[in-house]
């Protein structure tokens, strides 16, 4: 009974974190790049509202990869690996599921593409947005399952 709780408060977790470190992606994004960021959104919705004018399979295709392929990795793929290893290892420190969870999304952006070239400084940035958001998301899922990860209990005192 206790694993089917423990399954539960995970997927709670997950389920809550994807969006708070979409918010946070967000804002990180928009104040980092801030008016490149800007700059580029008019071009952005222009192209949008011209594909869609052409062919509306091509902007509901580019949600869905974007939806279903991107930010599935980004932002639930590292608080799975950190929730999966927090309840394995009987971790539930914050610095291990924030931290963890930081340290693999930034660092996923290296990980998935070639290392022929070095990382532009655009790169490094957007990897840091990503740290970012993975330690909001880390930390939601500590608020949320992390603090009584593991199935070890400590025993209680006699007194």
């Amino acid at each position: 009974m206790r694993i089917l709780g423990r399954l539960l408060l995970d997927a709670l977790a997950l389920v809550l974190a994807v969006p708070t470190g979409a918010v946070v992606l967000s804002v990180a994004l928009v104040t980092m790049f801030g008016e490149e960021f800007l700059r580029m959104a008019p071009d952005f919705l222009d192209l949008m509202v011209s594909a869609a004018i052409v062919d509306p399979l091509i902007v509901a295709e580019g949600f869905a990869t974007l939806l279903f392929q991107i930010l599935p990795v980004l932002l639930l793929l590292p608080p799975a690996l950190t929730l999966l290893a927090g309840e394995i290892l009987d971790i539930r420190s914050i610095l291990f599921h924030a931290g963890a969870t930081g340290v693999v999304t930034a660092a996923l952006p290296f990980l998935l593409r070639s290392a022929e070239r070095a990382a532009t400084p655009e790169e490094i940035r957007l990897s840091l947005a990503l740290g970012i958001a993975g330690l909001a998301s880390g930390t939601m899922t500590w608020l949320i399952a992390g603090r009584s990860a593991g199935f070890s209990r400590p025993e209680p005192v006699m007194r």
